[in-house]
C-alpha cells in the first residue's frame, strides 16, 4: 500500500473510532461499508484502530505526548481522551483483538466486523 493510500486508510479508521465513541448507532452501517470496501486492508485497519486506542490510553494515563504513535493526530487524541475511561479503552482493544482472531479463524467477515462495531459502540454509549 502506498503512503498516500495508507494515510487515507488511517484517517478513515481514526474517524471510525471517533464516530463510534458517540452514542448514535446510525454510523455503524457507514463504517461497516468502509470495512467492506477495504476488506483486503482489514488487518491494517484493525491495527490502526488498536494503535489509536493505545494512544488514547497513553494520553489518558500519562499525558506524555512524546509516547504517542500517531503524534500527528495529537490534537484529536487529546481532545477525545475524556470520552473513554481506562477500562473502556482496554476493553475496546480486547474487542478488536477478538475480531482479528475470529476473522483469521474464517468467521464471516461482515458479521465479525458488524459485531465488533456494535460492541465498540455499546462500550462507548
Amino acid at each position: 500500500m502506498d503512503s498516500e493510500g495508507f494515510k487515507e486508510l488511517r484517517d478513515k479508521a481514526i474517524d471510525a473510532v471517533i464516530k463510534l465513541s458517540g452514542s448514535d448507532f446510525e454510523d455503524i452501517p457507514n463504517i461497516s461499508v468502509m470495512f467492506d470496501e477495504n476488506k483486503e486492508d482489514a488487518d491494517s485497519m484493525l491495527d490502526i484502530m488498536l494503535l489509536f486506542y493505545r494512544d488514547l490510553l497513553i494520553a489518558r494515563k500519562s499525558g506524555n505526548e512524546k509516547l504517542l504513535i500517531n503524534s500527528d493526530k495529537k490534537d484529536i487524541i487529546l481532545k477525545n481522551t475524556s470520552r473513554f475511561s481506562t477500562g473502556k479503552l482496554l476493553h475496546n482493544i480486547d474487542i478488536i483483538e477478538e475480531t482479528r482472531r475470529n476473522i483469521k479463524q474464517n468467521a464471516n467477515y461482515q458479521l465479525a466486523i458488524q459485531v465488533m462495531l456494535m460492541k465498540l459502540q455499546e462500550e462507548n454509549a
